[in-house]
């Protein structure tokens, strides 16, 4: 139970604007801090991307066009810059600040509303998200905001939630194009949960969706003379998790880590250069094809690693204390601290939604709806990634969906009634933990 003065501040109509304010006055403090740092990695590969479409030059999608439209966008308004592109970020963090808001508001009133707005201010993963431009943060807004015009639309399923659901849903495929399960399950379940059920329910925001995808797909066509999914890089993710090399448990091993770095085998190296010789079309095919004829030789390997793409997946996220050791200069201890903080909130999101669920099913069917939603939307959204490889940084998009959960159980605790579930999740959920701290002390 929280205390009673806090619960009283929360309860405050002026305590969203505040902790909005302070949410965003830290992000400004960071943007300062990085401003002198240049974008690196993928970020940086995000920006070039964003300046080629602004620029209207002809090349080979490799990225997902979301991001970058938005950050040309930004660009065509503020600049070119690597700081416009990073101060981009904030808006999506006020995106997703309003969704969760208005999903736990609707879920149990404003104190249930404001902690989980708390949450994602001070959370430093959140932070750093906000102030970097990558995938995690515009596909964690696009989920909620999804899944939050689903909810409406099972009340009443009228043009305004189900168009919006629908555009959500074609953009969260273009920021992020294996959330097609997603954009193809999401309307399929608010069919069922509409009473009578009907079909416009699933039409309209797919048809929504798929003019979306379909633009950017003749754009792709036009600029490259050929019809693909997307973007480039979605057969070499696939090929990366399944391979005789792909280690066991660090499936992810292969996204982050090159030619010539530590415990990167030679053989795969040759193997990946053999086939990015060959034309994108051509190339594509080929590494499907190889991760398929691994998979199909040993399938006991490919089990065993999706059971542990599974576990990897659920695991506290290390990113944002990582990027401060090796890429901020905050120093070892510094970083270690912020990771720790990131690992804390997490397990304690996860555990009180867990409580919420066991203290409260089957719940009212209006509080229902919403669990079906978001469970399934987490679920679809998740499912690609036990399959080709996992890394906590990806489970940053379904957090939020079940931010709502937890900071209800917080303002408002209840007897738990179903105590499988709670311990058993909570069993399982820091038994995951074990071999992932292993893993990572490791390496420091």
């Amino acid at each position: 139970m929280l205390p009673a003065r806090l619960l009283a501040g929360l309860d405050s109509p002026r305590a969203a604007p505040l902790i909005l304010a302070g949410g965003l006055g830290v992000r400004v403090a960071a943007l300062a801090l990085s401003a002198a740092q240049p974008l690196l990695d993928d970020a940086l590969d995000y920006h070039r991307m964003a300046l080629d479409l602004l620029a209207g030059l002809r090349f080979e999608p490799d990225w997902p066009p979301g991001l970058p439209y938005f950050l040309a966008a930004a660009a065509a308004l503020a600049g070119p810059s690597a700081l416009v592109a990073r101060a981009s970020m904030l808006l999506l963090y006020l995106g997703l600040s309003a969704v969760v808001w208005l999903l736990a508001y609707r879920l149990q009133g404003r104190a249930t509303a404001n902690l989980a707005l708390l949450l994602i201010a001070l959370a430093p993963t959140q932070i750093l998200h906000a102030v970097t431009p990558l995938t995690q943060l515009p596909t964690a807004f696009l989920l909620v905001a999804a899944v939050l015009s689903a909810w409406r639309a099972s009340d009443a399923p009228t043009w305004a939630p189900l168009a919006s659901m629908g555009l959500c849903l074609g953009a969260l495929v273009l920021v992020r194009p294996p959330s097609a399960l997603v954009c193809l399950g999401l309307p399929l379940a608010l069919v069922f949960l509409t009473r009578p059920r009907r079909v416009r329910a699933a039409l309209v925001p797919l048809a929504l969706a798929a003019a979306l995808v379909g633009a950017w797909t003749w754009k792709a066509h036009a600029m490259t003379g050929r019809f693909f999914f997307i973007n480039n890089a979605n057969a070499q993710n696939l090929f990366y998790g399944n391979n005789p090399w792909t280690p066991l448990y660090r499936t992810w091993w292969f996204g982050s880590h090159k030619a010539g770095e530590p415990d990167v085998p030679t053989q795969f190296v040759a193997l990946h250069r053999s086939i990015g010789a060959h034309p994108p079309a051509e190339r594509d095919r080929l590494f499907t094809r190889t991760a398929l004829d691994h998979i199909r030789a040993r399938p006991d390997l490919f089990v065993l690693r999706s059971l542990n793409r599974l576990q990897v997946y659920f695991a506290f996220d290390t990113y944002t204390g990582s990027f401060l050791i090796k890429r901020g200069g905050a120093g070892r201890l510094p970083g270690l601290l912020v990771l720790g903080v990131d690992a804390l909130v997490y397990l304690l999101v996860v555990a009180a939604a867990l409580a919420f669920f066991a203290a409260h099913w089957p719940l009212e069917p209006p509080g229902r709806r919403l669990v079906t939603l978001a469970l399934a939307a987490a679920l679809l959204y998740s499912v690609p990634y036990w399959l080709s490889f996992a890394h906590p940084t990806y489970h940053f998009p379904i957090v939020p969906l079940f931010l709502p959960f937890a900071a209800a159980f917080a303002v408002q605790p209840a007897p738990i009634r179903r105590r499988y579930l709670f311990w058993g999740g909570l069993t399982a959920l820091a038994l995951i933990q074990v071999p992932w701290v292993i893993t990572m002390a490791s390496r420091v």
